[in-house]
Protein backbone atom coordinates (compact mmCIF):
# COMPACT_ATOMS: atom_id res chain seq x y z
CA UNK A 1 0.00 0.00 0.00
CA UNK A 2 1.44 3.31 -1.12
CA UNK A 3 1.56 6.52 0.64
CA UNK A 4 -2.19 8.29 1.39
CA UNK A 5 -3.62 11.24 2.33
CA UNK A 6 -4.16 12.00 6.46
CA UNK A 7 -7.05 9.48 6.82
CA UNK A 8 -10.39 11.00 8.74
CA UNK A 9 -11.58 7.73 10.11
CA UNK A 10 -8.86 5.50 12.03
CA UNK A 11 -7.69 7.00 15.42
CA UNK A 12 -4.16 8.60 15.28
CA UNK A 13 -1.70 10.41 17.21
CA UNK A 14 -1.22 13.96 16.29
CA UNK A 15 2.32 13.77 15.06
CA UNK A 16 1.28 10.89 12.17
CA UNK A 17 3.39 11.26 9.32
CA UNK A 18 3.13 10.00 5.84
CA UNK A 19 7.28 10.62 4.64
CA UNK A 20 9.16 7.93 3.60
CA UNK A 21 10.97 5.94 6.14
CA UNK A 22 13.85 3.89 5.40
CA UNK A 23 13.11 0.97 7.56
CA UNK A 24 15.19 -1.85 7.13
CA UNK A 25 13.97 -5.54 5.15
CA UNK A 26 12.61 -7.60 7.91
CA UNK A 27 12.27 -4.65 10.58
CA UNK A 28 11.14 -6.15 14.05
CA UNK A 29 10.66 -9.27 12.47
CA UNK A 30 11.30 -12.39 15.10
CA UNK A 31 11.51 -15.50 14.64
CA UNK A 32 10.32 -15.67 11.26
CA UNK A 33 8.65 -18.44 9.84
CA UNK A 34 7.36 -19.31 6.47
CA UNK A 35 4.13 -20.41 4.53
CA UNK A 36 2.52 -21.51 1.34
CA UNK A 37 0.94 -19.14 -1.39
CA UNK A 38 -2.65 -20.17 -0.34
CA UNK A 39 -5.81 -18.80 2.17
CA UNK A 40 -4.39 -18.29 5.38
CA UNK A 41 -0.50 -19.49 4.69
CA UNK A 42 1.41 -16.69 2.99
CA UNK A 43 4.69 -15.97 3.57
CA UNK A 44 6.14 -14.94 5.91
CA UNK A 45 4.86 -14.42 9.59
CA UNK A 46 6.91 -12.47 12.82
CA UNK A 47 5.94 -12.38 16.14
CA UNK A 48 3.20 -10.26 16.66
CA UNK A 49 4.74 -9.12 20.26
CA UNK A 50 7.03 -6.57 18.87
CA UNK A 51 3.52 -4.44 18.10
CA UNK A 52 0.13 -6.11 20.03
CA UNK A 53 -0.52 -8.04 23.18
CA UNK A 54 -0.30 -11.98 22.15
CA UNK A 55 -2.68 -12.54 25.06
CA UNK A 56 -5.13 -9.61 23.42
CA UNK A 57 -4.91 -11.74 19.95
CA UNK A 58 -5.62 -14.67 21.87
CA UNK A 59 -8.73 -13.49 23.60
CA UNK A 60 -10.05 -11.23 20.62
CA UNK A 61 -8.76 -12.77 17.70
CA UNK A 62 -8.92 -16.81 18.63
CA UNK A 63 -10.95 -18.04 16.31
CA UNK A 64 -9.27 -15.62 13.06
CA UNK A 65 -6.39 -17.21 13.96
CA UNK A 66 -4.70 -19.91 11.48
CA UNK A 67 -3.21 -22.49 13.71
CA UNK A 68 -0.45 -24.77 11.08
CA UNK A 69 -1.04 -27.91 13.91
CA UNK A 70 -4.24 -28.56 12.68
CA UNK A 71 -5.09 -30.62 9.54
CA UNK A 72 -4.59 -27.93 6.69
CA UNK A 73 -7.63 -28.55 4.53
CA UNK A 74 -10.31 -28.31 7.75
CA UNK A 75 -8.27 -25.62 9.37
CA UNK A 76 -8.19 -23.51 6.16
CA UNK A 77 -12.21 -24.34 5.46
CA UNK A 78 -12.93 -23.13 9.46
CA UNK A 79 -10.30 -19.84 9.36
CA UNK A 80 -11.90 -19.20 5.66
CA UNK A 81 -15.42 -18.88 7.08
CA UNK A 82 -14.56 -16.86 10.41
CA UNK A 83 -12.24 -14.05 8.39
CA UNK A 84 -15.05 -14.18 5.73
CA UNK A 85 -17.49 -13.21 8.11
CA UNK A 86 -15.26 -10.25 9.43
CA UNK A 87 -14.42 -9.05 5.93
CA UNK A 88 -17.90 -8.56 5.54
CA UNK A 89 -18.58 -7.30 8.67
CA UNK A 90 -15.78 -4.35 8.89
CA UNK A 91 -16.68 -3.27 5.33
CA UNK A 92 -19.99 -2.89 5.80
CA UNK A 93 -19.26 -0.98 8.78
CA UNK A 94 -16.81 1.10 7.41
CA UNK A 95 -18.75 2.31 4.61
CA UNK A 96 -21.90 3.20 6.70
CA UNK A 97 -19.98 4.78 9.02
CA UNK A 98 -18.80 6.88 6.50
CA UNK A 99 -21.84 7.25 4.48
CA UNK A 100 -24.87 7.00 6.32
CA UNK A 101 -26.76 7.01 3.41
CA UNK A 102 -25.35 4.32 1.86
CA UNK A 103 -27.42 2.07 -0.60
CA UNK A 104 -27.56 -1.92 0.35
CA UNK A 105 -26.35 -2.20 -3.67
CA UNK A 106 -23.40 -0.32 -2.93
CA UNK A 107 -22.27 -1.86 0.78
CA UNK A 108 -22.40 -5.25 -1.38
CA UNK A 109 -20.14 -4.03 -4.28
CA UNK A 110 -17.88 -2.31 -0.96
CA UNK A 111 -17.55 -6.01 0.57
CA UNK A 112 -17.08 -7.82 -2.75
CA UNK A 113 -14.01 -5.23 -3.26
CA UNK A 114 -13.18 -5.50 0.15
CA UNK A 115 -12.45 -9.25 -0.23
CA UNK A 116 -10.52 -8.84 -3.37
CA UNK A 117 -7.77 -6.74 -1.58
CA UNK A 118 -7.69 -9.30 1.27
CA UNK A 119 -6.93 -11.47 -1.71
CA UNK A 120 -4.63 -9.98 -3.81
CA UNK A 121 -2.46 -8.59 -0.79
CA UNK A 122 -2.40 -11.52 1.45
CA UNK A 123 -4.47 -14.65 0.27
CA UNK A 124 -6.24 -13.57 3.63
CA UNK A 125 -3.51 -14.09 5.59
CA UNK A 126 -3.02 -12.33 8.98
CA UNK A 127 -2.62 -14.60 12.44
CA UNK A 128 -0.91 -17.58 12.36
CA UNK A 129 0.62 -20.15 15.07
CA UNK A 130 3.36 -22.03 13.30
CA UNK A 131 5.31 -25.01 14.12
CA UNK A 132 7.01 -22.69 16.71
CA UNK A 133 3.80 -22.25 18.74
CA UNK A 134 4.25 -18.25 18.75
CA UNK A 135 1.49 -15.85 17.86
CA UNK A 136 2.47 -14.17 14.84
CA UNK A 137 1.16 -12.28 12.05
CA UNK A 138 1.66 -11.81 7.96
CA UNK A 139 5.10 -9.55 6.93
CA UNK A 140 5.13 -9.14 3.20
CA UNK A 141 7.59 -7.71 0.74
CA UNK A 142 10.61 -8.30 2.07
CA UNK A 143 8.99 -7.49 5.86
CA UNK A 144 7.36 -3.98 5.19
CA UNK A 145 4.21 -5.37 4.34
CA UNK A 146 2.14 -5.63 7.25
CA UNK A 147 -1.33 -8.07 8.13
CA UNK A 148 -3.71 -8.84 5.69
CA UNK A 149 -4.21 -5.62 3.50
CA UNK A 150 -0.16 -4.79 3.70
CA UNK A 151 0.20 -1.84 5.31
CA UNK A 152 3.88 -0.53 4.32
CA UNK A 153 5.76 0.52 7.24
CA UNK A 154 7.70 2.33 4.94
CA UNK A 155 5.54 5.05 4.35
CA UNK A 156 3.21 4.64 7.23
CA UNK A 157 5.96 4.15 10.37
CA UNK A 158 3.61 5.70 13.05
CA UNK A 159 0.92 4.00 12.55
CA UNK A 160 2.31 0.75 12.31
CA UNK A 161 4.21 1.34 15.59
CA UNK A 162 0.13 1.87 16.90
CA UNK A 163 -0.20 -1.21 16.33
CA UNK A 164 -2.12 -0.15 13.32
CA UNK A 165 -1.10 -3.17 11.05
CA UNK A 166 -0.88 -5.93 14.09
CA UNK A 167 -4.26 -5.78 14.93
CA UNK A 168 -6.77 -7.59 12.30
CA UNK A 169 -9.63 -4.81 12.45
CA UNK A 170 -7.23 -2.22 12.64
CA UNK A 171 -5.38 -3.23 9.74
CA UNK A 172 -8.68 -3.42 7.54
CA UNK A 173 -10.07 0.08 8.45
CA UNK A 174 -6.70 2.19 8.15
CA UNK A 175 -6.24 0.80 4.70
CA UNK A 176 -10.27 0.98 3.80
CA UNK A 177 -9.53 4.73 4.64
CA UNK A 178 -7.29 5.05 1.54
CA UNK A 179 -9.42 2.59 -0.75
CA UNK A 180 -12.91 4.56 0.40
CA UNK A 181 -11.05 7.90 -1.03
CA UNK A 182 -10.53 6.61 -4.69
CA UNK A 183 -14.25 4.40 -4.75
CA UNK A 184 -16.04 7.74 -4.07
CA UNK A 185 -13.56 9.74 -6.80
CA UNK A 186 -13.27 7.11 -9.33
CA UNK A 187 -17.29 7.95 -10.56
CA UNK A 188 -16.02 10.76 -12.18
CA UNK A 189 -12.62 9.47 -13.83
CA UNK A 190 -12.92 8.76 -17.50
CA UNK A 191 -11.92 5.13 -16.99
CA UNK A 192 -15.50 4.52 -15.11
CA UNK A 193 -18.62 4.96 -16.51
CA UNK A 194 -20.43 6.66 -13.19
CA UNK A 195 -21.55 5.16 -9.57
CA UNK A 196 -23.04 1.88 -11.09
CA UNK A 197 -20.19 0.64 -13.15
CA UNK A 198 -19.11 -1.22 -9.42
CA UNK A 199 -15.96 -3.16 -11.68
CA UNK A 200 -14.39 -0.35 -12.73
CA UNK A 201 -14.89 1.51 -9.89
CA UNK A 202 -13.63 -1.36 -7.73
CA UNK A 203 -10.38 -1.21 -10.08
CA UNK A 204 -9.80 2.04 -10.56
CA UNK A 205 -9.61 2.44 -6.63
CA UNK A 206 -7.47 -0.45 -6.03
CA UNK A 207 -4.98 0.98 -8.63
CA UNK A 208 -5.20 4.53 -6.67
CA UNK A 209 -4.61 2.05 -3.17
CA UNK A 210 -1.95 0.39 -4.85
CA UNK A 211 0.13 2.96 -7.17
CA UNK A 212 -0.72 6.42 -5.13
CA UNK A 213 -3.89 8.67 -5.61
CA UNK A 214 -2.87 9.88 -9.36
CA UNK A 215 -3.07 6.40 -10.90
CA UNK A 216 -6.27 6.19 -10.32
CA UNK A 217 -7.07 4.97 -14.08
CA UNK A 218 -3.73 2.67 -14.04
CA UNK A 219 -5.64 -0.58 -14.74
CA UNK A 220 -6.91 0.43 -18.41
CA UNK A 221 -2.79 0.34 -19.47
CA UNK A 222 -1.44 -2.98 -19.75
CA UNK A 223 2.03 -1.49 -19.97
CA UNK A 224 2.10 0.21 -17.01
CA UNK A 225 4.92 -1.01 -15.03
CA UNK A 226 2.55 -2.28 -11.83
CA UNK A 227 0.07 -3.62 -14.58
CA UNK A 228 0.58 -6.84 -13.07
CA UNK A 229 -0.70 -5.69 -9.74
CA UNK A 230 -3.91 -4.74 -11.95
CA UNK A 231 -4.43 -7.78 -13.26
CA UNK A 232 -3.96 -9.69 -10.27
CA UNK A 233 -6.74 -7.89 -8.38
CA UNK A 234 -9.02 -8.45 -11.67
CA UNK A 235 -8.26 -12.12 -11.32
CA UNK A 236 -9.34 -12.49 -7.79
CA UNK A 237 -12.26 -9.74 -8.45
CA UNK A 238 -14.02 -11.88 -10.58
CA UNK A 239 -13.10 -15.30 -9.61
CA UNK A 240 -14.48 -15.06 -6.13
CA UNK A 241 -12.03 -18.52 -5.31
CA UNK A 242 -12.93 -17.27 -1.61
CA UNK A 243 -16.04 -18.55 -1.54
CA UNK A 244 -14.87 -22.19 -2.47
CA UNK A 245 -13.80 -21.99 0.99
CA UNK A 246 -16.74 -20.88 3.02
CA UNK A 247 -19.74 -22.91 4.17
CA UNK A 248 -22.46 -20.10 4.55
CA UNK A 249 -22.12 -17.13 2.39
CA UNK A 250 -24.74 -15.34 4.50
CA UNK A 251 -22.56 -16.04 7.81
CA UNK A 252 -21.63 -12.64 9.58
CA UNK A 253 -18.53 -12.25 11.85
CA UNK A 254 -18.35 -12.98 15.61
CA UNK A 255 -16.85 -9.58 16.44
CA UNK A 256 -18.38 -6.24 17.36
CA UNK A 257 -17.10 -4.28 14.82
CA UNK A 258 -16.67 -0.84 16.64
CA UNK A 259 -15.82 -2.62 20.07
CA UNK A 260 -12.76 -3.76 18.23
CA UNK A 261 -12.29 -0.90 16.14
CA UNK A 262 -12.06 1.08 19.65
CA UNK A 263 -9.91 -1.80 20.97
CA UNK A 264 -12.24 -2.29 23.15
CA UNK A 265 -12.28 -5.76 25.34
CA UNK A 266 -14.53 -8.41 25.51
CA UNK A 267 -15.54 -7.77 21.82
CA UNK A 268 -17.12 -10.99 20.84
CA UNK A 269 -21.24 -10.48 19.85
CA UNK A 270 -22.58 -10.66 22.81
CA UNK A 271 -20.10 -9.78 25.10
CA UNK A 272 -19.73 -6.22 24.84
CA UNK A 273 -21.37 -3.09 26.14
CA UNK A 274 -23.54 -1.42 23.89
CA UNK A 275 -22.62 1.87 26.17
CA UNK A 276 -21.62 4.57 24.19
CA UNK A 277 -17.81 5.11 24.15
CA UNK A 278 -15.76 8.61 25.23
CA UNK A 279 -13.38 9.91 21.81
CA UNK A 280 -15.85 8.57 19.36
CA UNK A 281 -17.73 10.19 16.98
CA UNK A 282 -21.14 9.31 16.33
CA UNK A 283 -22.61 9.97 13.13
CA UNK A 284 -26.46 10.27 13.11
CA UNK A 285 -29.41 10.99 10.47
CA UNK A 286 -31.24 12.96 13.14
CA UNK A 287 -29.06 14.72 15.45
CA UNK A 288 -25.86 15.28 12.97
CA UNK A 289 -22.49 14.36 14.23
CA UNK A 290 -22.36 13.66 18.22
CA UNK A 291 -19.76 13.09 20.60
CA UNK A 292 -20.73 11.62 24.27
CA UNK A 293 -19.07 12.96 27.56
CA UNK A 294 -19.10 10.08 30.20
CA UNK A 295 -19.49 12.13 33.44
CA UNK A 296 -22.51 14.23 32.42
CA UNK A 297 -24.15 11.31 30.66
CA UNK A 298 -24.74 13.28 27.76
CA UNK A 299 -24.25 13.78 23.79
CA UNK A 300 -23.34 16.90 21.90
CA UNK A 301 -24.17 16.93 18.22
CA UNK A 302 -24.44 19.44 15.63
CA UNK A 303 -25.01 19.47 11.68
CA UNK A 304 -21.15 21.94 11.21
CA UNK A 305 -17.75 20.37 11.15
CA UNK A 306 -17.39 17.37 13.20
CA UNK A 307 -13.63 17.86 14.09
CA UNK A 308 -14.47 21.17 15.30
CA UNK A 309 -17.20 19.20 17.02
CA UNK A 310 -14.99 16.58 18.71
CA UNK A 311 -12.50 19.43 19.69
CA UNK A 312 -15.05 21.60 21.47
CA UNK A 313 -16.11 18.72 23.67
CA UNK A 314 -12.78 16.77 24.19
CA UNK A 315 -10.33 19.95 23.96
CA UNK A 316 -7.22 20.53 21.62
CA UNK A 317 -5.13 18.28 23.26
CA UNK A 318 -6.95 14.79 22.46
CA UNK A 319 -4.30 12.07 21.15
CA UNK A 320 -7.04 9.96 19.29
CA UNK A 321 -10.45 9.32 18.04
CA UNK A 322 -12.75 7.18 16.27
CA UNK A 323 -15.87 7.10 13.94
CA UNK A 324 -18.99 5.26 14.96
CA UNK A 325 -22.54 5.01 14.11
CA UNK A 326 -25.92 6.39 16.76
CA UNK A 327 -27.70 3.85 18.15
CA UNK A 328 -31.23 3.58 18.30
CA UNK A 329 -31.27 3.07 21.81
CA UNK A 330 -28.97 5.72 22.76
CA UNK A 331 -32.18 8.47 22.22
CA UNK A 332 -33.16 7.61 25.97
CA UNK A 333 -29.74 10.00 26.81
CA UNK A 334 -29.67 14.21 27.20
CA UNK A 335 -28.81 15.23 23.51
CA UNK A 336 -27.50 18.85 23.46
CA UNK A 337 -27.11 20.81 20.14
CA UNK A 338 -23.90 22.54 19.76
CA UNK A 339 -24.63 26.28 18.09
CA UNK A 340 -22.20 26.26 15.33
CA UNK A 341 -21.60 29.76 16.00
CA UNK A 342 -17.61 29.75 17.47
CA UNK A 343 -17.88 25.25 17.25
CA UNK A 344 -14.09 25.71 16.24
CA UNK A 345 -13.44 28.04 18.68
CA UNK A 346 -10.88 25.37 20.34
CA UNK A 347 -8.80 25.02 17.72
CA UNK A 348 -5.56 27.66 17.50
CA UNK A 349 -4.49 29.50 14.45
CA UNK A 350 -7.77 29.56 12.28
CA UNK A 351 -8.61 32.28 9.83
CA UNK A 352 -12.14 33.71 10.15
CA UNK A 353 -14.34 33.81 7.16
CA UNK A 354 -13.32 37.34 5.71
CA UNK A 355 -9.77 37.75 6.61
CA UNK A 356 -7.33 38.50 4.79
CA UNK A 357 -4.23 35.98 4.21
CA UNK A 358 -1.17 36.05 2.49
CA UNK A 359 -0.35 32.54 1.21
CA UNK A 360 3.66 31.27 2.09
CA UNK A 361 4.04 28.84 -0.05
CA UNK A 362 3.23 27.75 -3.74
CA UNK A 363 -0.18 25.78 -2.60
CA UNK A 364 -2.66 23.73 -5.05
CA UNK A 365 -6.13 25.21 -5.58
CA UNK A 366 -9.13 22.44 -5.66
CA UNK A 367 -12.65 22.06 -6.12
CA UNK A 368 -12.97 20.61 -2.96
CA UNK A 369 -10.76 19.93 0.19
CA UNK A 370 -8.29 17.62 -1.02
CA UNK A 371 -10.12 17.14 -4.61
CA UNK A 372 -9.15 18.15 -7.94
CA UNK A 373 -6.77 20.22 -8.60
CA UNK A 374 -7.38 23.63 -10.11
CA UNK A 375 -4.66 25.51 -10.28
CA UNK A 376 -1.81 26.94 -8.01
CA UNK A 377 -1.82 30.00 -5.90
CA UNK A 378 1.64 31.72 -6.12
CA UNK A 379 3.63 32.43 -2.68
CA UNK A 380 2.96 35.62 -1.58
CA UNK A 381 -0.42 35.79 -3.14
CA UNK A 382 -3.28 38.02 -0.84
CA UNK A 383 -6.65 36.41 -1.27
CA UNK A 384 -10.16 36.17 1.11
CA UNK A 385 -11.30 33.29 3.16
CA UNK A 386 -14.91 32.98 2.50
CA UNK A 387 -14.87 29.61 4.07
CA UNK A 388 -13.05 26.75 5.90
CA UNK A 389 -12.83 23.01 6.29
CA UNK A 390 -10.96 20.90 9.39
CA UNK A 391 -10.20 17.30 8.21
CA UNK A 392 -8.82 15.81 11.30
CA UNK A 393 -9.65 16.92 14.96
CA UNK A 394 -6.49 15.32 16.29
CA UNK A 395 -3.43 16.47 13.57
CA UNK A 396 -6.47 19.79 12.62
CA UNK A 397 -5.73 19.80 9.45
CA UNK A 398 -7.72 22.67 7.79
CA UNK A 399 -8.86 23.63 3.93
CA UNK A 400 -9.42 27.37 3.23
CA UNK A 401 -11.95 28.36 1.10
CA UNK A 402 -10.86 30.75 -0.85
CA UNK A 403 -11.11 33.48 -3.87
CA UNK A 404 -8.86 32.34 -6.67
CA UNK A 405 -8.85 34.76 -10.03
CA UNK A 406 -12.78 34.57 -10.80
CA UNK A 407 -13.19 31.72 -9.12
CA UNK A 408 -13.08 30.16 -5.51
CA UNK A 409 -11.35 26.98 -4.48
CA UNK A 410 -10.13 25.12 -1.77
CA UNK A 411 -6.44 25.55 -0.27
CA UNK A 412 -4.43 23.01 2.23
CA UNK A 413 -3.44 25.25 5.00
CA UNK A 414 -1.08 23.16 7.75
CA UNK A 415 -2.11 21.11 10.45
CA UNK A 416 -2.10 21.93 14.42
CA UNK A 417 1.90 21.99 14.24
CA UNK A 418 2.98 24.12 11.32
CA UNK A 419 0.07 25.96 10.43
CA UNK A 420 2.12 29.36 10.77
CA UNK A 421 4.63 28.21 8.09
CA UNK A 422 1.44 27.88 5.69
CA UNK A 423 -0.69 31.22 5.79
CA UNK A 424 -0.68 34.35 7.63
CA UNK A 425 -2.85 37.53 8.16
CA UNK A 426 -1.69 40.30 5.87
CA UNK A 427 -1.91 44.36 5.60
CA UNK A 428 -0.88 43.76 1.81
CA UNK A 429 -3.77 44.63 -1.11
CA UNK A 430 -5.60 41.79 -2.07
CA UNK A 431 -4.62 39.60 -5.16
CA UNK A 432 -7.60 38.47 -5.23
CA UNK A 433 -11.00 39.35 -3.24
CA UNK A 434 -14.78 38.19 -3.18
CA UNK A 435 -16.39 40.96 -0.66
CA UNK A 436 -15.55 43.98 0.63
CA UNK A 437 -13.85 44.55 4.13
CA UNK A 438 -14.26 47.58 6.70
CA UNK A 439 -12.82 51.06 4.85
CA UNK A 440 -13.63 49.93 1.04
CA UNK A 441 -16.30 51.26 -0.61
CA UNK A 442 -19.72 48.83 -3.17
CA UNK A 443 -21.37 49.54 -5.15
CA UNK A 444 -25.11 48.57 -4.92
CA UNK A 445 -27.57 46.83 -7.28
CA UNK A 446 -30.78 49.26 -7.88
CA UNK A 447 -33.34 49.79 -5.16
CA UNK A 448 -31.51 47.23 -3.21
CA UNK A 449 -32.89 47.99 0.97
CA UNK A 450 -31.53 47.44 4.27
CA UNK A 451 -32.36 45.12 6.65
CA UNK A 452 -33.44 47.14 9.59
CA UNK A 453 -36.26 49.27 10.51
CA UNK A 454 -34.92 52.39 8.91
CA UNK A 455 -35.63 50.42 4.92
CA UNK A 456 -32.89 52.86 3.36
CA UNK A 457 -33.02 52.21 -0.20
CA UNK A 458 -29.74 52.52 -2.18
CA UNK A 459 -29.08 54.16 -5.59
CA UNK A 460 -27.98 52.00 -8.44
CA UNK A 461 -24.38 52.89 -9.54
CA UNK A 462 -23.63 55.14 -5.98
CA UNK A 463 -20.45 53.87 -4.03
CA UNK A 464 -21.06 53.67 -0.48
CA UNK A 465 -18.86 53.32 2.33
CA UNK A 466 -18.25 50.25 4.18
CA UNK A 467 -18.79 50.48 8.04
CA UNK A 468 -18.86 46.67 9.64
CA UNK A 469 -18.88 43.55 7.84
CA UNK A 470 -20.65 40.30 9.26
CA UNK A 471 -21.25 36.84 8.62
CA UNK A 472 -24.65 35.50 10.13
CA UNK A 473 -24.33 31.84 9.14
CA UNK A 474 -23.80 31.90 5.46
CA UNK A 475 -25.24 35.43 5.11
CA UNK A 476 -22.61 38.10 4.30
CA UNK A 477 -24.40 41.57 6.03
CA UNK A 478 -22.95 44.96 5.24
CA UNK A 479 -23.39 48.00 8.02
CA UNK A 480 -22.93 50.89 5.39
CA UNK A 481 -23.02 54.52 5.81
CA UNK A 482 -25.80 55.73 3.33
CA UNK A 483 -26.46 59.51 3.29
CA UNK A 484 -25.14 60.05 6.55
CA UNK A 485 -27.42 57.02 7.89
CA UNK A 486 -25.67 54.05 9.26
CA UNK A 487 -28.08 50.72 7.90
CA UNK A 488 -27.42 47.02 7.43
CA UNK A 489 -27.81 45.33 4.26
CA UNK A 490 -27.76 41.69 2.97
CA UNK A 491 -24.65 41.27 0.53
CA UNK A 492 -25.02 37.43 -0.28
CA UNK A 493 -24.98 33.92 0.28
CA UNK A 494 -21.38 32.58 0.93
CA UNK A 495 -22.19 29.37 0.54
CA UNK A 496 -23.19 30.26 -2.69
CA UNK A 497 -20.95 32.62 -3.50
CA UNK A 498 -23.40 35.09 -4.61
CA UNK A 499 -22.51 38.49 -3.61
CA UNK A 500 -22.19 40.18 -6.64
CA UNK A 501 -26.10 40.27 -7.20
CA UNK A 502 -26.11 42.70 -4.40
CA UNK A 503 -22.73 44.40 -4.49
CA UNK A 504 -19.63 44.76 -6.72
CA UNK A 505 -16.34 46.68 -5.13
CA UNK A 506 -15.91 50.03 -6.42
CA UNK A 507 -13.05 52.99 -6.12
CA UNK A 508 -13.68 56.18 -3.49
CA UNK A 509 -15.87 58.51 -4.91
CA UNK A 510 -14.90 61.62 -6.07
CA UNK A 511 -16.55 64.72 -4.92
CA UNK A 512 -18.98 66.77 -7.06
CA UNK A 513 -16.83 68.94 -8.92
CA UNK A 514 -15.18 65.74 -10.47
CA UNK A 515 -11.69 66.03 -8.49
CA UNK A 516 -10.23 63.25 -6.17
CA UNK A 517 -9.93 65.45 -3.06
CA UNK A 518 -9.68 63.86 0.27
CA UNK A 519 -12.82 61.71 1.26
CA UNK A 520 -13.70 62.15 4.93
CA UNK A 521 -12.44 59.53 7.35
CA UNK A 522 -14.69 56.30 7.80
CA UNK A 523 -17.04 56.99 10.65
CA UNK A 524 -16.41 54.13 13.28
CA UNK A 525 -19.26 51.89 14.15
CA UNK A 526 -21.06 53.42 17.31
CA UNK A 527 -19.26 51.68 21.20
CA UNK A 528 -21.56 50.44 23.68
CA UNK A 529 -20.69 52.02 27.31
CA UNK A 530 -18.01 50.97 29.44
CA UNK A 531 -18.63 47.88 31.48
CA UNK A 532 -16.69 45.92 34.05
CA UNK A 533 -16.77 42.41 34.45
CA UNK A 534 -14.01 39.30 36.36
CA UNK A 535 -13.60 36.39 34.48
CA UNK A 536 -15.25 33.45 35.49
CA UNK A 537 -14.78 32.12 39.00
CA UNK A 538 -13.06 28.68 37.56
CA UNK A 539 -11.07 30.14 35.40
CA UNK A 540 -7.25 30.73 36.96
CA UNK A 541 -5.76 33.02 33.84
CA UNK A 542 -7.16 33.49 30.21
CA UNK A 543 -4.53 34.55 27.23
CA UNK A 544 -6.30 37.10 25.26
CA UNK A 545 -5.93 38.26 21.09
CA UNK A 546 -4.60 41.18 19.64
CA UNK A 547 -8.44 41.00 17.27
CA UNK A 548 -11.44 39.33 17.96
CA UNK A 549 -10.26 35.91 16.85
CA UNK A 550 -8.26 32.96 17.65
CA UNK A 551 -6.24 33.33 14.62
CA UNK A 552 -5.16 36.66 16.05
CA UNK A 553 -1.43 37.11 17.25
CA UNK A 554 -2.04 36.20 21.26
CA UNK A 555 -2.41 39.50 23.44
CA UNK A 556 -1.80 39.90 27.41
CA UNK A 557 -3.01 37.17 29.76
CA UNK A 558 -5.91 37.99 32.58
CA UNK A 559 -5.93 36.97 36.14
CA UNK A 560 -9.35 35.60 37.30
CA UNK A 561 -10.93 36.42 40.42
CA UNK A 562 -8.45 33.21 42.40
CA UNK A 563 -5.43 35.50 41.83
CA UNK A 564 -6.26 38.94 41.57
CA UNK A 565 -9.34 41.54 42.94
CA UNK A 566 -8.62 43.52 39.86
CA UNK A 567 -11.77 44.32 37.75
CA UNK A 568 -11.90 43.77 33.61
CA UNK A 569 -12.74 46.99 32.01
CA UNK A 570 -15.30 46.10 28.92
CA UNK A 571 -14.65 49.05 26.46
CA UNK A 572 -16.10 47.25 22.98
CA UNK A 573 -18.44 44.09 21.88
CA UNK A 574 -18.05 42.32 18.55
CA UNK A 575 -19.14 38.84 17.33
CA UNK A 576 -19.19 37.72 21.08
CA UNK A 577 -16.10 39.08 21.83
CA UNK A 578 -14.91 41.90 24.41
CA UNK A 579 -12.19 43.71 24.30
CA UNK A 580 -10.67 44.97 28.19
CA UNK A 581 -8.27 46.25 29.92
CA UNK A 582 -6.94 44.80 33.29
CA UNK A 583 -4.01 46.63 35.09
CA UNK A 584 -3.45 48.74 32.11
CA UNK A 585 -3.39 45.60 29.58
CA UNK A 586 -5.76 45.43 26.73
CA UNK A 587 -6.64 42.80 24.56
CA UNK A 588 -9.54 40.37 23.00
CA UNK A 589 -11.12 37.72 25.01
CA UNK A 590 -14.45 35.79 24.42
CA UNK A 591 -17.24 36.51 26.29
CA UNK A 592 -17.92 33.11 27.38
CA UNK A 593 -15.16 33.35 30.31
CA UNK A 594 -16.51 36.70 31.14
CA UNK A 595 -18.61 37.58 34.20
CA UNK A 596 -20.39 40.95 33.69
CA UNK A 597 -21.12 42.98 37.10
CA UNK A 598 -23.08 45.48 34.99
Amino acid sequence: MKKILLPLFVMFICNQSFAQNKTPDYWKCNNKSGGSWNFGRAPSVCDVDQFIDPGYVSAEYGPAIFDDAKEVTEERARYMSEVYGLIKDTARYYIESRKPDVSEEEVQQFIHAAYAIGHQESYWSHYRIPSNRRYQYMRGDYGHGHGMFQVDDRWHFTAINQGRGANLILNMIYSLEEYYDAWQRAPSMSCVNGEADWRARARAAYSAYNGGASRICRFTNPKDKWARNDEGFRLKYDDRSWERYVDDLDREGYLNIECAFNEGENCKKGENSVLPREHIIYRSSKYGSCVYKKDSEEFFCSTANESCLFTKVNGADSTSYAVGVFKDIWDEFQVSEVSKEGICSEIDGLYSRGAKVEVLKNINVRKTPAGEKIGVINSGSVTQVIGLDISHPITQDRYYKIVFGKSVGYIFAGSKSDYAAWAKISQKAFSYQLFATAGQYVKASDGHKSVDDQQVELEEGKSYLVLDVHIDGEALVYKLEADGIEATFYAGNLEAENTSDFFTLSEKPSDSNGDDDEVKDPVPPAQPKVRYGRLSKSIWWKKTYSCPATSCSKGPTFKGPKLTSSKLEIKEEKYGWYKATQKGKTGWIQSKYVYLFN
